[in-house]
């Protein structure tokens, strides 16, 4: 398949709208949500005003489901929104994770479990680009990882008096969570090359 039929594969999928813009609604809230961190930061550690960061958090939640719904609904899918949107996903949680490690040591562990699962997924979804010119978008699993992590942060910020004890459960829970999400996209990428491999052997 040439760069031309490829293209007109991409619009095809998209409504025939292309899916290399930049400037599209849902990019713009994606953007938004990466220009919310550094606030979040500064609240949290020079206000120490903990709600006004789930405050903030919600905000970004809201744009990230926004971003979904005008995207698929109004035929502004794009390439660059689907890099922009679990990058902007990773970025928010990596530096709440950051934040809450400095009230809660455990939550170390899950900073480096994330990072080490961001670094794996950005690889293979990089090396799927260069491969097929198609970015594959967020599957189920990453996203119910996703919420659940939003909902563990809420309620270590939230919750000033919670137990050592029980917010290590939770560090604990969300750190296996992690793990079992890039399992699943690690087995999603390979099943992508032998697939691929498989095509181009009938070629």
């Amino acid at each position: 398949m040439n760069d031309r039929t490829e293209t007109q594969t991409a619009k095809q999928d998209t409504g025939d709208i292309p899916v290399d813009r930049i400037w599209t609604v849902p990019n713009i809230m994606s953007f938004f949500r990466l220009l919310l961190i550094p606030v979040i930061m500064w609240v949290y550690l020079a206000k120490k005003d903990y709600v006004l960061v789930a405050v903030l958090l919600v905000i970004s939640g809201i744009t990230d489901v926004a971003d979904g719904y005008v995207a698929r609904h109004f035929n502004q899918v794009s390439n660059l929104g689907k890099m922009l949107d679990p990058i902007a996903d990773k970025f928010t949680e990596g530096i709440l994770m950051i934040l809450l490690a400095l009230r809660f040591p455990l939550m170390w562990m899950l900073v480096g479990v994330f990072a080490v699962g961001a670094f794996l997924m950005s690889f293979w979804g990089i090396r799927a680009i260069n491969r097929s010119h198609f970015v594959n978008p967020a599957h189920w699993y990453g996203k119910i990882t996703t919420v659940i992590l939003y909902a563990a942060t809420f309620t270590l910020l939230l919750w000033d008096s919670i137990p050592m004890k029980a917010a290590n459960i939770i560090i604990v829970v969300c750190t296996l969570l992690v793990i079992g999400n890039v399992t699943m996209y690690g087995l999603f990428y390979m099943k992508l090359r032998r697939e691929r491999l498989k095509q181009g052997l009938k070629k």
